[in-house]
């Protein structure tokens, strides 16, 4: 069971995606799940949009940060930073920067990502 908790990332976007994405005013949004993404090395423990909506950030127990195409379910990229669970992601307002925090360790940092260079980067 925890091979596939580590495997596989079942997001159910609801209300707030559909709000955010297409515009629509939550009282006429219907829940559904869009995609269910897999291959984060670990379990994940937080998760951010982009400010436009395009791109998922999903922290996990391994201290890694992976970038999603929130349209497609693809994975654009992993950023590695080894410290310990990233229990907090966070993009900047212009989604140019990426914000991450260690949580349940000995690590206590934030670490400041370029995400737009990320991005721009990625096959």
């Amino acid at each position: 069971m925890r091979s596939l908790a580590r495997k596989t990332i079942t997001l159910a976007l609801f209300l707030l995606l559909v709000h955010r994405m297409h515009g629509y005013a939550l009282a006429e949004a219907t829940p559904f799940l869009l995609h269910t993404m897999h291959g984060d090395a670990g379990a994940v423990q937080s998760i951010s949009f982009s400010p436009d909506g395009k791109v998922l950030a999903t922290g996990a127990a391994d201290g890694s940060v992976t970038l999603w195409d929130a349209a497609t379910a693809r994975r654009l990229l992993v950023l590695d930073g080894a410290q310990g669970t990233v229990g907090a992601l966070c993009f900047s307002r212009d989604g140019t920067l990426l914000a991450s925090g260690g949580s349940g360790g000995t690590d206590g940092t934030v670490k400041l990502w370029d995400a737009k260079s990320a991005l721009a980067s990625a096959p």
